[in-house]
C-alpha cells in the first residue's frame, strides 16, 4: 500500500482538529463570564468561520467525492495542517492564559461559591489578573494521578492511529 492514502487521511485529521480548537477558542472569547473579558463580536465570528473552514478542508480531505483530487496530494498537505494545528493551539493558548486565575484566589471563589455567592465569582474570575508561571507552587502531583493521565493519553493516541490504519487500509476504492 502506497502512502497517499495515509497521507491525505492524517491531513484531513490534522486539519479537522485544527478546526475543533478554534471553535473552542471561539467559545472561550464569548460571553460565557460576565463581559468583562469578552471580545467584540468580530473576533469570535473570525474564529468560527476559521474553524469552519478547517473542519470543511479536512472533511474535504477524508471525503473527497469529486470535489477535490487526492490521488496527487504531496506531504505538504499534512505539513499544512499541522502548520494550522500548531498555530491554533498557540492561539488557545494566548486565549487561555488571559483568562487563568491566580492560584490564591481558587480557594477564595470556591469558598464563595459554595457561600452561594456565584455572580461574585464570576466577576471576581474574570477581574483578577492572569498568574505567572513562576508564581505557580510546584507541582504536587501523586504519582498515580499521573500514570493515569499517561495512560488516558496514550490509549487515545493508540485509538486515533487505529482509526487512521483502518482508514488508510479501506480508502483504496472498489478497484
Amino acid at each position: 500500500m502506497s502512502l497517499g492514502p495515509l497521507t491525505v487521511i492524517t491531513a484531513g485529521l490534522l486539519w479537522i482538529a485544527a478546526g475543533g480548537i478554534l471553535l473552542e477558542v471561539s467559545r472561550l472569547l464569548g460571553p460565557a463570564f460576565d463581559s468583562v473579558k469578552t471580545v467584540k463580536r468580530v473576533w469570535r465570528w473570525l474564529a468560527w468561520c476559521g474553524a469552519l473552514i478547517a473542519m470543511c478542508r479536512g472533511l474535504t480531505l477524508i471525503f473527497p467525492g469529486k470535489l477535490v483530487e487526492v490521488s496527487r496530494i504531496s506531504v505538504m498537505a499534512p505539513l499544512g495542517g499541522l502548520l494550522v494545528l500548531g498555530l491554533s493551539l498557540a492561539v488557545l493558548d494566548w486565549v487561555m492564559r488571559d483568562r487563568a486565575p491566580p492560584p490564591w484566589s481558587v480557594q477564595f471563589m470556591r469558598l464563595a461559591a459554595l457561600i452561594g455567592r456565584d455572580g461574585p465569582v464570576k466577576f471576581a474570575a474574570m477581574a483578577v489578573p492572569p498568574a505567572a508561571v513562576g508564581d505557580l507552587p510546584p507541582p504536587d502531583e501523586p504519582k498515580r494521578q499521573r500514570q493515569g493521565r499517561l495512560a488516558i493519553m496514550l490509549g487515545a493516541i493508540v485509538v486515533l492511529a487505529a482509526m487512521a490504519v483502518f482508514l488508510a487500509l479501506n480508502a483504496g476504492g472498489g478497484s
